[in-house]
C-alpha cells in the first residue's frame, strides 16, 4: 500500500500565512452572513406560523385568528407615507403593509351588544405582547373616515414583518401621528361596552 502525501502549499513571494488567512476571512464570512439570513427568514416564516391574535369581550364567541385566517379575509395592499421619529425611512419611501381592515376583522366575529344602542359606547382595545395599548371608540371605526384606515397588518415591504414590529401589528393610517396607536406584537384585541 502506497501513501502519498501532498506537497505543502507554496506561498507567492513575500506574503505569509497571516496573509492567506485574511484572504480566506471573507469567503467564511459570506458564508456566515448568507447563513443568518437563512436562518433569519425561516424564523420570521415560524413566528408567522405561529402568531395568534384573540379577539375577545363583546362578540359572539372569543376567537383566535392566525396570520392565515387573516389572508382569507381580503387582505389589502396599503401605504404609509407619514414619516415622524424612528418610524421614517431613511429614503422617504413609503412603508408598503398588506393587512385586513380591523373593522372588517370585527364583523367577522360579530360585535355583541348587550343592550340597546351599546356599540355607540363601545370601545376596542388593541394590546400588544408587552402590554402596550390603542384604543378606539366604536364610532370611530365604524362612523368616520379613520376606520377606513385602521389595518392589523402582516407584511410590509413584501416580506413578513420585521421582529421590530412583531408577526401582526395594528397601524391607524389617517392618525397625524404613526406611532402612539402603532401596536407592534400585537396579540389581543377586546371589545368594551363602557357600562353606567
Amino acid at each position: 500500500m502506497t501513501i502519498r502525501s501532498t506537497p505543502p502549499m507554496r506561498l507567492p513571494h513575500g506574503s505569509d500565512h497571516a496573509a492567506l488567512g485574511r484572504l480566506r476571512i471573507p469567503a467564511i464570512l459570506r458564508h456566515c452572513v448568507v447563513c443568518l439570513i437563512l436562518l433569519l427568514v425561516a424564523h420570521l416564516a415560524w413566528s408567522q406560523q405561529q402568531a395568534t391574535l384573540t379577539i375577545s369581550g363583546d362578540v359572539s364567541a372569543k376567537t383566535v385568528l392566525t396570520v392565515d385566517d387573516l389572508r382569507k379575509l381580503s387582505p389589502r395592499a396599503v401605504e404609509d407615507t407619514r414619516a415622524a421619529g424612528a418610524h421614517a425611512t431613511s429614503d422617504g419611501q413609503p412603508r408598503k403593509y398588506v393587512g385586513v381592515l380591523l373593522r372588517d376583522i370585527l364583523n367577522q366575529v360579530k360585535l355583541s351588544e348587550p343592550e340597546p344602542h351599546g356599540l355607540r359606547k363601545s370601545i376596542i382595545v388593541a394590546t400588544a405582547r408587552d402590554g402596550y395599548k390603542a384604543v378606539f371608540s366604536w364610532a370611530e371605526l365604524y362612523l368616520t373616515p379613520i376606520g377606513d384606515s385602521v389595518y392589523v397588518v402582516f407584511e410590509r415591504d413584501g416580506a413578513p414583518l420585521l421582529p421590530a414590529e412583531g408577526p401582526l401589528a395594528l397601524v391607524s393610517l389617517t392618525d397625524t401621528s404613526p406611532g402612539p396607536r402603532h401596536v407592534k406584537w400585537l396579540q389581543a384585541i377586546d371589545v368594551r361596552m363602557i357600562r353606567d
